[in-house]
Order: C-alpha cells, then structure tokens, then sequence
C-alpha cells in the first residue's frame, strides 16, 4: 500500500501559492514509479515537478506542486483533485512483466483572495517599514546611533587638544 500527502491542506494568496511539497511512501517491498496529475481549474495552473518519479521501498519520494493563479481566476475556494498513480513492479520473476497498478485521489482546497488595493499596499508598505519592531526604523536606529557617537567622541578629542 503506499500513501500520499501533501504539506498543507489549504494555502491563500493573491498571486501564486508556494510550492507545495507532495510526499509517496511506499509501504511494500517492492520499487515503485508513481504518476502525478491534477484536474484542471478554470483560473488556476496546477503542475507537478517532477509530474513522474521513482521510489525505493520504505523510502519517501517527493515532487513538487506549483500553483499558477491567471487573471482570468475568481476570487473563491477551489478544491483541487490531485491524482497518483502508482505502479509497483515485482522484482522476483524477472519473466513476469506484470505491475500492480494503484489509483489514489486527494482533495487540495486552494483558496485565491482578490487584488490588494492600492491602499492595502501602502498600508502594508508603512507597516513593514516603520514598525518599531521590524521595520527600518529597527535597523537605522543603531546605525545612527553609532555614527554620532563616533562623531560626538572626535569632536571632544578636538576639544580636548585645542585647550
């Protein structure tokens, strides 16, 4: 019996999803290729990297899924059919060409958001920047600091060698 599964069940964006890591364990004794596919969506680009691979047994094997919001996408839910086909092939007759073949489906819901808002982008664009904790402000602060320290320490130096 092998399984699948993937990192995450649900993921939301505006433009692309990350890709998503899709890991095949094989449960048997036996190597094994699967095939990985996905029901198309009007809307979304859904691909596998790589879409066929080959595993050992007890071994994970892993492919990527990359998801592609067009413009032409509603702003909804999707759920998303993704399909594994998986060929075991018998390694104790050679003679006998013979694979099993198992199907598994898994649902992947993928949920797109509408278009930040020129607002919403400013927004964000001030939050990231000037926030105390984590904006710039954070990183110029010290470097300031540390230029005019440098420079009140040289101008007292002068002081003190001009006397």
């Amino acid at each position: 019996m092998c399984h699948t599964n993937s990192e995450s069940d649900e993921s939301t964006t505006t433009y692309g999803f990350p890709k998503l890591e899709v890991r095949v364990r094989s449960f048997t004794t036996l190597p094994f290729q699967v095939l990985l596919s996905a029901e198309m969506q009007k809307g979304l680009e859904i691909t596998f990297r790589p879409n066929k691979t080959s595993g050992i047994p007890g071994e994970l094997t892993k492919s990527f899924l990359h998801i592609t919001v067009l413009p032409n996408a509603t702003a909804m839910s999707y759920t998303v059919p993704l399909h594994a086909k998986v060929l075991l092939t018998p390694t104790f007759n050679p003679t006998n060409s013979t694979s099993a073949s198992i199907n598994s489906i898994s649902n992947f819901t993928a949920t797109v958001i509408p278009p930040l808002t020129i607002q919403e982008h400013l927004a964000n664009f001030v939050n990231d920047w000037f926030n105390p904790l984590t904006g710039i402000v954070t990183t110029l602060s010290p470097i300031g600091s540390g230029i005019l320290g440098w420079r009140f320490g040289i101008r007292q130096k002068n002081k003190g060698e001009d006397t």
